[in-house]
C-alpha cells in the first residue's frame, strides 16, 4: 500500500463502493487516520491453503526469508541480523528465496563476511518450491519496513503460509503483520529498523525452550484465522448480505 496516494483517491472512490474488503485491520486504521472510511468495511486476510502447506519434520536452527529483495523487506538487514546471531549458533542457515534490486547487494554482503556456507540465495522460485522449504524449515524471517515512498505491507500471505508450516516468525511490528504473529506465543517482533533487536530476537528464537509447542501453536493460529477456504465463504456471504440489503 503507497500511503502518498491515499487520501484523494480513496476518498473520491468510497461513496461509489457498496462495501470494502481489507486484507488487515492496519489498512482500515491508515485510511481513517486520513478520515477516509466506509461504513461497510471488513477484514479478510488473503489467507493460505492449510490443507497444502502443512509442516513436515524440521531442520534443526533452519531459516528461510522469502520476497522481493526491494526496500520494504529490507533484506540486507536480515541478513546482517541472521549472521550475528548465527555466530553463537552454529550449524544455522538461512535459506532466501526471491529475485529484485537488493539480490546483488545481499550476495557481496554474504561474501564479504565469508559466510556462503551459511546463507543460500535461490533466486526467484516456484510457489510449490516455496511450499517444500516452509514445511521443513524452523524459523521464517521477514524484516518488513515502510519504504521511504510509504509502500507498506498489509499482511503478509507469505507469514500466513509459514505459520500454517510451522514455521516460528520472527518480523517486525509493521502493518498487519501484529494481527497475525502472537509475540512470544507464536514468534517474535521488533520495531522497524531495529537490526541490533532483530539479531537479538533471532537468537532468542533459537534458544526458545518450547519451539515445537510455538510451532504446533502457530499452525493452530493459521487454521483458525487464515484457512481460505472459511474465508473465501466468509467474503461469498458479506456479499450476498450486501448486495440483498
Amino acid at each position: 500500500m503507497n500511503q502518498g496516494n491515499v487520501p484523494g483517491a480513496y476518498a473520491k472512490m468510497m461513496p461509489r463502493l457498496a462495501g470494502v474488503f481489507s486484507v488487515s485491520q492496519f489498512l482500515l486504521d491508515n485510511l481513517a487516520a486520513r478520515d477516509v472510511r466506509h461504513e461497510n468495511a471488513h477484514v479478510i486476510p488473503s489467507g493460505v491453503d492449510v490443507r497444502r502447506f502443512q509442516p513436515a519434520a524440521k531442520a534443526p536452527l533452519s531459516c528461510l526469508a522469502v520476497g522481493r529483495m526491494v526496500e520494504k523487506k529490507a533484506p540486507l538487514v536480515t541478513l546482517r541480523a541472521f549472521l550475528l546471531a548465527a555466530k553463537a549458533n552454529a550449524g544455522a542457515h538461512l535459506d532466501f528465496i526471491g529475485d529484485g534490486p537488493l539480490l546483488a547487494p545481499a550476495r557481496a554482503l554474504v561474501a564479504a563476511a565469508g559466510a556462503e556456507d551459511q546463507v543460500t540465495f535461490h533466486g526467484a522460485q516456484p510457489h510449490d518450491v516455496v511450499r517444500a522449504k516452509l514445511a521443513t524449515t524452523e524459523f521464517f524471517l521477514q524484516h518488513s519496513i515502510t519504504a521511504e515512498d510509504g509502500n507498506t505491507e498489509g499482511l503478509p500471505t507469505a507469514i500466513q503460509e509459514a505459520m500454517a508450516s510451522g514455521c516460528l516468525t520472527v518480523s517486525t511490528r509493521h502493518a498487519g503483520i501484529p494481527e497475525a504473529v502472537d509475540e512470544g506465543e507464536t514468534g517474535w517482533l521488533v520495531d522497524e529498523h531495529d537490526e541490533a533487536g532483530f539479531a537479538s530476537a533471532i537468537a532468542a528464537a533459537f534458544q526458545a525452550p518450547d519451539r515445537s509447542g510455538m510451532a504446533m501453536a502457530a499452525r493452530a493460529v493459521a487454521e483458525a484465522r487464515f484457512d481460505n477456504q472459511q474465508l473465501l465463504q466468509k467474503l461469498e456471504r458479506i456479499i450476498r448480505e450486501t448486495l440483498a440489503g
